[in-house]
């Protein structure tokens, strides 16, 4: 009885281990898959960030040209 009972035991936590081992392989495949979202969101952001700092910076001279161009005209 106390051998099957180790055996039982010694299965048992086998099958645990591996459903633990299965379980950290998934959690990593998911985290690999959040971190390149992430990193594909922050790529995007820095894309979005230099195209408005164009913006702006059209828009600036736009202004200037503007402003030059009412102080010409009064």
């Amino acid at each position: 009885f106390f051998y099957v009972y180790i055996i039982n035991y010694i299965s048992n936590s086998r099958v645990i281990n591996l459903y633990k081992e299965v379980l950290v392989i998934i959690l990593v495949i998911y985290y690999l898959i959040i971190l390149k979202e992430l990193l594909f969101i922050i790529k995007l952001l820095t894309l979005f960030i230099k195209d408005f700092k164009k913006v702006i910076n059209y828009y600036g001279s736009f202004l200037i040209l503007y402003n030059k161009a009412i102080y010409f005209i009064y």
